[in-house]
């Protein structure tokens, strides 16, 4: 018997948990009381459970775990979508993958679009600039993303979408150039058997759901907190649909919305060809769509109370999205929202507890937002969360949080060149390039994770690399040490201490033999490129860090690899 009613007989397969509830704390909540984790600490370890990304996998799982009472118990299997992206398939897909090539790496296809551009000009006689090749091969790229996101394209369609007009010439020239990703990509991808990213990562989500069909897991198969934005999203969600205890949980759809407002958003006319694509609940309704149901005919999750100011807040804030053609009768639907009440109370109770902070700039903005975090950190059973499409500003946050010792890292990450592992690298090659730039070199010898005497590095500086260059490279900076040092010791005003020319030295010695090694790398009579500069910027990596694993270490590490890979 079914303690929540999930897996009832006949109980909905669909699911919605409304925004501004606590997603994976309702979720892991019905869940530990579905299968009693409290006494059954194994109950779920056969489940299989897709969230949208690895932060929410394992922050299900320590939701599961504070739900259990902090016990010990047996997590399901816990997999982030993404993962799909991958090179390496799913378990159980490998079989039916077995045609397919591998994904081009995001370099290697902007390079062989931007070579399928240059043969389009160059067949007219055309000489084009490498920098509008190279824009051209960008957006030929966002193209074909768009269209996997869409799903299946009738690219033979395209010279009828331009009637007689105007414009019919232009638009001619303009199918005869997206002949490039219409029919010269397709060739060369299976010519070189290789695969397109997005086209990979749907044939296996259609892999991966034929096998759950067909060999279905012996617990639950549960997809939550996707909108199903992306048809192999949709994929797993048909296959989780179709079984005795599959669900899907959607994140915040508007179940309050009229029938108009949805055909509004999903429908395709001659004057609008799909819909509202900017609408936040597009992906909802396509995604509803695909699963041949309606937003009525989708419940919410047991056990989730909605209270009358949060409901109002969240009606109002569904209301103010609309489509520009729904809100003609704006006052009416006030009314008919606010009912029994005056719309006055209503938008008063859904306006409750919410405050406007108007800052100056970009930096008042991060610090309210960084003050605002603190006090929610030092206040108990307060919690708070940042949501900015801007990177910069989290980022910003981020570090002004740390001023205080407060760790909050933005979930969007960091740019890689700006993680120390990263950094290393950047400023490696920066060196390499010139070994002699005293700016470079002086960076590097500081970077936390290259292996010297941190005295020694101030002392370098100090004494022999402030003031003018008087120096070509590397080489020609330690034959001078000892005519510098001379010169010091001959002023009236300055003398350097004893065992400064020889600490310099030791210090810089070293450096000299990797840049030998590095030489190809600066010299233009050893011009060199691909897998030899990555051999030769890597040693010089090993090297900085007298072969310690930090540089290669983590994510960052990790992250610098499939880069330099």
């Amino acid at each position: 018997m079914s303690k929540t009613g999930i897996f009832a007989p006949g109980a909905p397969s669909v699911w919605t948990i409304p925004p501004g509830t606590d997603f994976l704390g309702a979720l892991s909540a019905t869940l530990a009381e579905e299968f009693n984790l409290n006494n059954h600490p194994a109950a779920l370890a056969d489940a299989l459970i897709y969230v949208p990304n690895r932060r929410s996998a394992r922050a299900l799982a320590l939701a599961l775990h504070k739900q259990a009472g902090g016990n010990t118990i047996l997590p399901p299997d816990i997999r982030a979508l993404g993962d799909l992206e991958t090179q390496e398939p799913p378990s159980g897909a490998e079989e039916a993958l077995t045609h397919l090539g591998p994904a081009l790496s995001p370099a290697r296809r902007l390079g062989t679009l931007a070579s399928l551009v240059q043969k389009f000009y160059q067949a007219r006689g055309l000489s084009i600039p490498p920098t509008s090749i190279l824009a051209a091969a960008r957006e030929l790229g966002r193209l074909l993303d768009s269209a996997s996101l869409a799903g299946s394209v009738d690219w033979g369609r395209l010279p009828d979408l331009v009637q007689e007009t105007d414009l019919a010439e232009h638009w001619a020239d303009s199918v005869t150039f997206l002949k490039i990703v219409t029919e010269d990509w397709p060739k060369w991808l299976a010519k070189n058997g290789a695969s397109d990213p997005f086209d990979r990562r749907l044939q296996v989500a259609h892999a991966v759901a034929n096998r759950l069909r067909t060999r279905p897991p012996k617990g639950p198969f549960i997809v939550a907190g996707s909108t199903g934005a992306t048809p192999a999203t949709q994929q797993l969600m048909l296959a989780a649909q179709a079984m005795p205890q599959g669900l899907v949980i959607l994140p915040g759809l508007d179940l309050d919305a009229p029938a108009s407002m949805w055909t509004e958003i999903t429908e395709r006319r001659a004057d609008k060809f799909a819909g509202a694509p900017d609408h936040p609940q597009f992906s909802l309704a396509g995604t509803l769509k695909t699963l041949e149901l309606t937003a009525q005919e989708v419940p919410i999750w047991p056990h989730i109370t909605l209270e009358a100011p949060a409901h109002a807040r969240r009606r109002l804030l569904h209301e103010s999205l609309a489509p520009a053609s729904q809100t003609a009768d704006w006052l009416a639907r006030l009314n008919e929202m606010a009912a029994p009440n005056i719309p006055h109370a209503f938008a008063t109770q859904a306006l409750s507890g919410l405050t406007i902070l108007e800052a100056e700039d970009e930096a008042e903005e991060a610090l309210f937002a960084a003050l605002a975090l603190r006090e929610a950190l030092e206040t108990p059973s307060t919690t708070a969360a940042l949501i900015t499409p801007d990177a910069g500003l989290a980022r910003q946050v981020s570090a002004l949080l740390k001023r205080w010792d407060l760790d909050v890292p933005p979930s969007s990450g960091i740019p890689l060149g700006r993680t120390p592992a990263g950094s290393l690298a950047l400023l490696a090659l920066n060196w390499a390039i010139d070994t002699g730039n005293p700016v470079a070199l002086t960076a590097l010898l500081k970077h936390s994770y290259v292996d010297v005497d941190a005295n020694a590095v101030e002392a370098l500086e100090i004494n022999y690399l402030r003031g003018p260059r008087r120096w070509q490279d590397l080489s020609d900076l330690l034959a001078s040490l000892s005519h510098h040092t001379q010169e010091m010791n001959a002023s009236q005003h300055t003398r350097l201490s004893a065992g400064a020319e020889e600490s310099a030295r030791a210090l810089l010695i070293p450096l000299q033999k990797l840049a030998d090694k590095a030489l190809p790398l600066s010299d233009p009579d050893h011009a060199i490129t691909g897998t030899k500069a990555t051999e030769y910027l890597v040693a010089l990596i090993n090297g900085l860090s007298r072969g310690t694993q930090h540089p290669w270490a983590g994510r960052d590490g990790e992250a610098v690899s499939q880069t330099l890979e």
